[in-house]
C-alpha cells in the first residue's frame, strides 16, 4: 500500500477487522466498502454533502458482508479476494485520471461503483450512487475535494515550528492540548493548592514510574489541579526536566463514540501512544482514569492492558484522576496496574481556603456577569453551601452556588419587570372571566403560577412572605393579598440591582432546598441560645432530657470539646411513647432545619 493514502490504509484496516468479526479468510469489497464509509476515513462526510444517507449504505454494506462466506480460522490481517485486488488495479487508474495520486478513499469507491468489478450490477441497481454520479461530483466540487484531502499544514490551529508531530490525528481527535489551551489564557487560575502541584511535580520528575493519581471527593479540584499544572508549564514555573512538556487530556467519551467493530477503541488507543512517543516530552491526563478497567463499561476494560507494558517500560508519563470509592473499587484490586502510580490524595480545602479560592476567581465572575459581589458575599455563600449541600464538596460546591446566583440575579434584572406586568394582565382576565363561585381555586392557582415564573430573589424581597394562598379561604381577601403583593414586586423590579448580597446568596439556597428564608437567614448564636426553649416547646414533659441534650449542643459549639468530635453521643432511655423519637426529630430539625437529616434505624425490622 505505498501508493495509498493514510485515509485509504485506515480503510483497508477497517475492513481487515470487519473481515475477522465475520469469520470470513479474505476480506471482500463489501468489507472495504464498509471500511470506505467509516467515519475516520472521512469519505462519509463527503457523500453527506452530496445528499446520501449514510446510514443506508452502510446497511447496504452490511448485508453483501453477512453473505460472505466463513472460514474456521481467520488471519490476523486477511488480505482481500479477487474481487478487491481487482477493485484496487482500477482505483489506481482513477485516481491517475482525476490527478488524485496517490489513491484515495474516493478512487475506491468509484472503482467499486463500476458492474462487474466489486459488485455485479445486480447488486449495485439498489445502490443509491453510480460511478457516473461520484466521477462527476468528484470533478466539480473542489471545495470537497480539499475537505477529503485534509486541511492544509497549519489549518489545524497550531502555530509554525510547533514541536507537534506531523501525524497527529489521533491527539487532535480523542484528546484536548491543556498546554496550548492555557497559553490561550482559556484557563481560569487557581489558588491553594501549592503543596499539592509541588509533590505532583515531584512524582512526574521521577526517573522510574513517573505518573501519579489523583484521589479525592468529586468538586475538590482534581481537574483544576492539573489545570494549575499546565499554567505552570506555560509559566516555565517547572524542573527543566519538564521545560516545554504537553500536556494532552483523554477524551474518554470522543474515544468510545462512533466504534464500529470489535477493537476500534484498542487501534485509537495505539494511535495515541504512538504520536505522543513523538514528543520530546508528553504526558496524558486521564480524568475518570477508573473507566479504562471497568470490563462493563463503554470502553470495554481493554486499554488498561495496552497501557500496562507502557507505564512498567517508562514509555509514557499519566496523570490520572478518580475519587475515593471508584480507586478501592477499580484501582486498588487491579495491583499490576495501581503500583505504577504514586497516589496523591487531594483534600476538601477548609473554609478560609475555601474563601481565597472564590475571591481569586472573583473578577471573573463579575466580567462574565457584569454584576459586583459585594465583600461579605463569599464567606456566606461557602457556608451556606457547605451546611445545605451535603453531597457535594468545597471548593466545586461554592463555586456553583455564588455562579447560579449571579445568574439568578442577572435573570431577574432584566425579566421581572415585563414577567410582573403579563402576570397582572393575567390577574385581571382571571377576575374578569371566572364566575365568583370558581374563583378561590383560581386565585390559589395564580398564587402558584406567580411564585413559578418570578424569581425566587426577588419574591424574598417582599416583607411578607409567609402566607399560604391555600390557607385563605375568601376570594376578596386572597385577591386583595394577590394585588398587594403584584405592587411590591412591580415596585422591587423597578430597582437597579447592580450587586449581589448576602440575601441573594440564602434566597438561592431556599429556593434550591425548601428550607424557609428565615431559618438560613437566622444567626446560629442567637439560635443556639433558645435551644432548650425550642426543644421544651415541641417535647412536652422531659425538661430533664431537654436540658441534657441542649448543654451538650452548647457546650460542643462554644469550642469547648476536642476538635474533630461530634457535637454528642445521646442514648435515649424510656418506654414506649414517651418522647425518645419526637426529641431526635425535634433536634435534628432545630441543628438542621430538616427533620429529613435524621437517619433513622429502627432494629425491630
Amino acid at each position: 500500500m505505498a501508493t495509498y493514502t493514510d485515509e485509504l490504509r485506515r480503510a483497508v484496516h477497517i475492513a481487515q477487522k470487519h473481515c475477522k468479526e465475520y469469520s470470513s479468510e479474505l476480506f471482500t469489497p463489501a468489507h472495504l466498502l464498509m471500511g470506505l464509509l467509516h467515519n475516520d476515513v472521512g469519505l462519509a462526510s463527503w457523500l453527506a454533502v452530496q445528499g446520501k444517507d449514510i446510514h443506508y449504505l452502510r446497511d447496504w454494506a452490511e448485508i453483501r458482508m453477512e453473505e460472505s462466506p466463513r472460514a474456521g480460522r481467520t488471519p490476523e490481517n486477511p488480505p482481500g479476494n479477487a474481487q478487491v485486488k481487482a477493485t484496487m488495479e482500477l482505483a489506481d487508474l482513477i485516481a491517475l485520471q482525476l490527478g488524485r495520486e496517490p489513491t484515495d478513499p474516493l478512487s475506491v469507491l468509484g472503482a467499486l461503483l463500476k458492474p462487474g468489478v466489486g459488485f455485479s450490477a445486480e447488486q449495485l441497481r439498489s445502490f443509491p450512487l453510480t460511478q457516473k454520479e461520484l466521477l462527476d461530483a468528484a470533478l466539480d466540487d473542489t471545495a470537497t475535494q480539499e475537505a477529503l484531502q485534509g486541511p492544509p499544514p497549519g489549518a489545524d490551529g497550531q502555530a509554525a515550528g510547533d514541536t507537534a508531530p506531523k501525524s497527529a490525528g489521533a491527539l487532535l481527535k480523542f484528546c484536548h492540548d491543556k498546554t496550548a489551551l492555557a497559553a490561550e489564557g482559556r484557563m481560569d487560575p487557581i489558588i491553594g493548592r501549592d503543596r499539592e502541584i509541588r509533590m505532583m511535580v515531584e512524582v512526574l520528575s521521577r526517573r522510574t514510574k513517573p505518573n501519579v493519581i489523583l484521589v479525592g471527593e468529586p468538586g475538590v479540584g482534581k481537574t483544576a489541579l492539573v489545570d494549575g499544572f499546565a499554567l505552570n508549564i506555560v509559566a516555565g514555573k517547572v524542573p527543566s526536566n519538564l521545560l516545554g512538556a504537553r500536556l494532552f487530556e483523554l477524551d474518554t467519551g470522543a474515544l468510545a463514540a462512533g466504534a464500529s467493530y470489535k477493537g476500534e477503541v484498542e487501534d485509537r488507543v495505539k494511535n495515541i501512544l504512538r504520536e505522543l512517543k513523538q514528543f520530546e516530552k508528553a504526558i496524558l491526563f486521564i480524568d475518570e482514569i477508573h473507566v479504562l478497567l471497568d470490563s462493563r463499561g463503554a470502553l470495554g476494560g481493554g486499554i488498561v492492558n495496552l497501557l500496562k507494558p507502557e507505564l512498567a517500560r517508562g514509555e509514557l508519563t499519566v496523570i490520572g484522576a478518580t475519587t475515593n470509592d471508584e480507586y478501592r473499587k477499580y484501582i486498588e484490586t487491579d495491583e499490576a496496574f495501581g503500583r505504577r502510580f504514586e497516589v496523591l490524595n487531594v483534600p476538601e480545602p477548609d473554609v478560609t481556603t475555601a474563601i481565597r479560592m472564590l475571591k481569586h476567581l472573583l473578577p471573573l465572575y463579575e466580567k462574565h456577569h457584569q454584576l459586583r459581589i459585594e465583600d461579605d458575599v463569599l464567606s456566606e455563600a461557602v457556608r451556606l453551601s457547605k451546611r445545605y449541600v451535603k453531597d457535594r464538596r468545597l471548593p466545586d460546591v461554592a463555586v456553583d452556588l455564588l455562579d447560579r446566583t449571579l445568574a439568578a440575579t442577572r435573570l431577574m434584572r432584566e425579566t421581572s419587570a415585563p414577567e410582573v406586568e403579563a402576570l397582572r394582565l393575567r390577574l385581571e382576565a382571571v377576575l374578569a372571566e371566572t364566575p365568583p363561585d370558581l374563583l378561590l381555586p383560581e386565585l390559589r392557582w395564580f398564587d402558584t403560577e406567580l411564585r413559578h415564573r418570578i424569581s425566587p430573589l426577588l419574591l424574598s424581597q417582599l416583607e411578607d412572605t409567609d402566607w399560604v394562598a391555600e390557607d385563605i379561604d375568601v376570594a376578596e381577601v386572597l385577591r386583595q393579598h394577590l394585588e398587594q403583593k403584584l405592587t411590591d414586586l412591580a415596585r422591587c423590579a423597578q430597582i437597579p440591582k447592580e450587586a449581589v448580597t448576602k440575601h441573594d446568596i440564602a434566597a438561592v439556597i431556599s429556593h434550591k432546598t425548601g428550607i424557609p428564608l428565615g431559618k438560613i437567614q437566622s444567626k446560629e448564636r442567637d439560635k443556639l441560645l433558645l435551644v432548650e426553649e425550642v426543644l421544651r416547646q415541641r417535647v412536652i414533659g422531659q425538661n430533664h432530657a431537654v436540658k441534657a441534650l441542649s448543654d451538650s449542643i452548647l457546650e460542643s459549639r462554644a469550642g469547648l470539646t476536642k476538635a474533630g468530635q461530634p457535637v454528642g453521643s445521646f442514648f435515649l432511655l424510656g418506654s414506649t411513647g414517651t418522647g425518645k423519637t419526637e426529641l431526635a426529630k425535634a433536634l435534628a430539625d432545630f441543628l438542621f432545619n430538616d427533620e429529613a437529616f435524621l437517619i433513622r434505624f429502627d432494629m425491630s425490622e
